[in-house]
């Protein structure tokens, strides 16, 4: 007689579809005008983390109300510096299997390395929308603390700990509103750095719209 097969088994290949490696390209230059206080945060950011002998955060998150151009602003300021970009969003980190989001970062980290260290192509990861991610747990009746939560969050915090000796480390920006949902000790001085973005002035408003 043959047997149903259970509608909740893991397979690698349902799961690996659940969340997509989008690499962006970099043009070498700025097509918009970006305020100079957020590119110096970025580039900062990522000279510092990539120097293991400075023991900087590894991850960067940047928050502030919602359409004040944080991920775009991201994206554009890399492409200028030459770095390719994996662009993931928040939601995707989860999934119906217990350990399923962990494994996804697991699979994303090391492709970003594997992108970095064999084509010779320096690279960072974004998370846009981190914050609606199942790291960061809100106080109402839609989101709660799982054992995906768990998992996900240690591995963040575990993070520079499994990066293969010998390689360098791909930084992480992760951006969204309000990060006060995150487990405190993630979000201390030395695991993650923040950087609190209120838009731009009325004088670099001026000149977005020029550019």
């Amino acid at each position: 007689m043959r047997m149903a097969r259970p509608a909740n088994v893991f397979h690698e290949d349902d799961e690996a579809r659940e969340i997509s490696f989008n690499l962006i390209e970099p043009s070498g230059s700025t097509r918009y005008f970006i305020p100079k206080i957020f590119q110096n945060h970025i580039k900062l950011h990522y000279i510092k983390s990539t120097m293991p002998e400075l023991m900087s955060p590894l991850i960067l998150a940047i928050q502030g109300a919602t359409g004040q151009g944080k991920t775009f602003q991201c994206l554009e300021t890399f492409s200028s510096l030459n770095i390719y970009v994996l662009l993931v969003f928040g939601f995707e980190l989860s999934s119906r299997y217990e350990g399923g989001p962990v494994r996804k970062m697991e699979r994303l980290y090391s492709f970003a390395l594997e992108h970095q260290s064999g084509f010779k192509r320096h690279t960072v990861i974004v998370i846009d929308d981190f914050d609606n991610s199942i790291v960061s747990v809100r106080n109402d009746d839609y989101s709660g603390y799982s054992v995906n939560t768990q998992l996900l969050t240690d591995y963040f915090m575990n993070l520079p700990r499994k990066i293969p000796r010998g390689k360098k480390p791909v930084p992480l920006v992760l951006t969204g509103n309000n990060f006060l949902g995150m487990y405190e000790p993630l979000a201390r001085y030395g695991r993650m750095s923040f950087f609190d973005w209120n838009g731009p002035t009325e004088a670099e408003k001026i000149e977005i719209v020029k550019t």
